[in-house]
């Protein structure tokens, strides 16, 4: 988690204090795959605003790396729980890690 106080971002706009929080586990089903999930979001602590302030999004997704390769191949997506700013009605993505 991390705590971040209010900030200037630009002329006239500013954002206020929130908490950002994360959690993430990952499984490896067999020799060549592993499961993952993240879900992370922000809460914050101008609680005269609306809700747009506060958000939460889910991700899922697999790994597969062949045998014998220096290659990790991460294909998943996800959506968002609670529409705050910045996030996804959907996500998706993929990776190649080495």
């Amino acid at each position: 988690a991390m705590y971040r106080g209010e900030a200037q971002i630009g002329p006239g706009t500013s954002v206020g204090p929130e908490l950002r929080w994360s959690a993430a586990v990952g499984y490896q089903v067999g020799p060549l795959v592993r499961v993952i999930g993240d879900a992370f979001g922000s809460m914050g602590f101008d609680f005269g605003r609306d809700l747009g302030s506060h958000a939460i999004e889910v991700d899922a997704g697999a790994q597969f790396r062949p045998i014998g390769s220096p290659f990790t191949l991460t294909a998943g997506g996800g959506a968002g729980v609670l529409q705050g700013v910045g996030v996804p009605t959907a996500r998706a993505f993929l990776g190649i890690l080495y």
